[in-house]
């Protein structure tokens, strides 16, 4: 594509008039004239409209598809940058601006990947499926893309969609993957390790659920842990241990994420029926479906 049309395009595309872009450096006589490909710009007047344009130089010398390699440089930092800071949904946007050309991108495929992955997770961790099922199956996608090592990551967006479908396997089943029986041990990420060792009591298998306490012992403060030790107690049937520390949990149900609330609150309904506390065990119930009508038990 010739200079001018390039240029011509992009404004089209930015939907920028010829006298906006011109600014005051060019008139729009002489941008009407590069355009049409009568007048080639001298290289301060291209630095200036790519300037005006938002683009890089090499996207007026080469093209799109030639100029991938200038715009990579200078958005692919800003999307990296955004991923530290924890801002995924920027670093997508980020990402997309890199345009068609980054479909094929190794690096910017795991990005994604990545991204999603995590936005899946705190959709999770809130209690919406629907954003659940649309992350985890985008981090999916784009860890196939890639020639990067992503075996970890499939593994965590696996055990996500194993939650998921322990929670509302029937509305959520065409979303979900064949899954696997085996859980990634390695990851250092609280909320899976919390869902791996929570998985493991539910197949009577305590022992995983010990060692994530006594690594977590120190750990007060953590809902994670505090969750998992009344859980654990559930499961011992010392119900009214569990109860109390179930009714500290919740004590202010806004400071705990929907999922871990959702948690609690079934544990706390065991413990008042199994204590014989029908009253308590009717509240529990309505106040989990007031606050999570769609995960009714």
């Amino acid at each position: 594509m010739q200079i001018g049309k390039t240029i011509r395009a992009l404004r089209k595309e930015k939907n920028i008039t010829q006298a906006q872009l011109a600014g005051t450096m060019i008139t729009r006589n002489m941008l009407s004239r590069i355009e049409t490909g009568s007048v080639q710009p001298s290289l301060a007047t291209l630095e200036y409209l790519a300037g005006r344009l938002d683009v890089p130089v090499g996207r007026l010398l080469f093209g799109d598809a030639e100029a991938y390699p200038y715009h990579r440089a200078r958005i692919l930092p800003l999307a990296k940058q955004a991923f530290r800071k924890g801002d995924f949904d920027e670093c997508l946007v980020r990402c997309r601006d890199l345009g068609t050309h980054a479909d094929t991108d190794d690096e910017v495929s795991l990005l994604r990947a990545q991204c999603h992955l995590e936005i899946g997770k705190k959709a999770l961790l809130d209690c919406r499926l629907s954003d659940t099922a649309r992350e985890l199956s985008e981090a999916l996608r784009y860890s196939g893309k890639t020639i990067y090592d992503t075996e970890s990551l499939r593994r965590s967006a696996l055990r996500c969609f194993r939650e998921m479908r322990s929670l509302s396997g029937k509305t959520y089943a065409a979303y979900l993957p064949d899954l696997e029986d085996r859980e990634d041990r390695e990851t250092e990420d609280p909320f899976l390790s919390f869902l791996s060792v929570r998985n493991d009591l539910s197949r009577d298998d305590p022992e995983s659920v010990t060692e994530y306490l006594s690594a977590h012992e120190s750990d007060e403060d953590d809902a994670y842990a505090s969750l998992m030790r009344a859980e654990l107690c559930v499961y011992d049937r010392d119900y009214n241990a569990a109860k109390v520390m179930l009714s500290d949990l919740l004590k202010d149900p806004s400071g705990l994420p929907p999922l871990l609330f959702y948690y609690a609150s079934l544990a706390l309904e065991i413990c008042c029926h199994e204590t014989g506390d029908y009253k308590a065990e009717i509240a529990a119930a309505k106040t989990r479906n007031d606050r999570l009508p769609d995960l009714k038990s």
